[in-house]
């Protein structure tokens, strides 16, 4: 669990996120088996998978006692969601949404497209995604005052993360928190494995 408060705890890579993101929780190391399992999911069209995913999500969300009142999820791009089909996020914020029994709904739009994070360097991935998220026409009236879910399925550098969670924030929720099936360690981002 990564988080930037609570119980006397510290996290240098969180420190320079926004206070409204309260924390994040993985359910693997992005090693293997789990980095080709998120691969064939995002990448080969394997969409049965979601179900094992969405399980190890529901069951990290609550043996860290996280309540959210809702789940949203990180969006890609239209044109990635024309060519694969489908956005894998959303596929899992819609597993752990069901499994947790609470609501669920498309919160953000992905303004641009941008580069592909997994080419990028930690500080091209940040300026790659700054602003690349705004709130959906009624988001922020269905999400002002609540505790929000925030749906991907790899964490590497946290940029994407911090971006989404901003726009998130724009609502007046009172906090987000990320939840991914896989999180990349400082050694695998350096190496540009994630």
């Amino acid at each position: 669990m990564l988080g930037s408060g609570g119980a006397g705890r510290f996290c240098l890579e969180c420190a320079e996120w926004p206070e409204v993101l309260a924390g994040a929780r993985s359910c693997y190391l992005h090693q293997e088996p789990a980095s080709a399992l998120v691969w064939r999911f995002k990448y080969g069209g394997w969409q049965g998978v979601a179900e094992f995913m969405g399980r190890c999500l529901e069951r990290a969300v609550r043996a860290a006692g996280i309540e959210p009142d809702v789940v949203t999820w990180v969006p890609t791009t239209a044109w990635r969601r024309r060519s694969r089909g489908y956005d894998q996020a959303e596929i899992l914020a819609r597993e752990v949404s069901a499994r947790l029994r609470i609501r669920s709904f498309a919160a953000l739009r992905r303004r641009r497209g941008g580069r592909t994070q997994v080419v990028l360097q930690p500080a091209g991935r940040l300026s790659n995604v700054r602003r690349a998220f705004t709130l959906r026409g009624e988001a922020s009236s269905r999400l002002a005052g609540t505790h929000v879910l925030l749906v991907d399925d790899v964490l590497t550098t946290g940029a994407t993360a911090v971006a989404a969670a901003s726009a998130v924030g724009e609502a007046g929720v009172r906090s987000v928190r990320v939840l991914t099936f896989a999180r990349a360690t400082p050694l695998r981002r350096t190496r540009g494995d994630a």
